[in-house]
């Protein structure tokens, strides 16, 4: 059940994170008395061990849990990226939903957006490798911005990205 596999991810991360960040481990083995799949023990062990920056094997995302600045949706937004970059396996993308902690939370990605949030300026500041790159305007910010992530794809990995 979707519960049982969410309580042994929650008790598989509380026991191994912290001896993970404490430098004490840099491997895991999860067992389960219950009846979860092997494909959901082994994602669970996948997503501690790159929580922990141990090892890399997805894209990693991230993205404010948005609140009342944001003027974006950010769920649509971050859904179209996904589906265009999951396979990218090392890339870490930014979409932040305002000002407050986008350019910083961006800047830490590989490439990142601080969408305008209420009151701010349609100017959006893009990232890449830390450095701002540009900044999009216009109706159409997010198209811009999966544009510019298949750009930069395409020259730090050598791939196309399909849309």
């Amino acid at each position: 059940s979707q519960e049982q596999k969410a309580d042994f991810q929650l008790e598989a991360a509380a026991d191994m994170g912290a001896l993970m960040f404490d430098g004490l481990t840099d491997g895991i083995w999860l067992m389960n008395d219950g009846d979860l799949a092997v494909k959901d023990i082994a994602e669970t062990s996948f997503g501690i061990l790159q929580a922990a920056r141990l090892r890399t094997t997805k894209t990693e995302y991230i993205s404010c849990p948005g609140c009342g600045r944001k003027l974006y949706d950010l769920r649509t937004t971050i859904a179209r990226i996904k589906a265009a970059t999951a396979h990218l396996k090392g890339l870490k993308i930014g979409i932040m939903g305002c000002i407050v902690n986008g350019p910083g939370e961006s800047r830490h990605a590989d490439i990142g957006i601080s969408l305008p949030g209420r009151g701010e300026s349609p100017a959006v500041p893009v990232f890449a490798d830390g450095k701002k790159t540009a900044t999009l305007r216009g109706d159409d910010i997010d198209r811009q911005f999966q544009q510019m992530i298949v750009d930069y794809v395409e020259s730090r990995f050598g791939k196309k990205l399909t849309d």
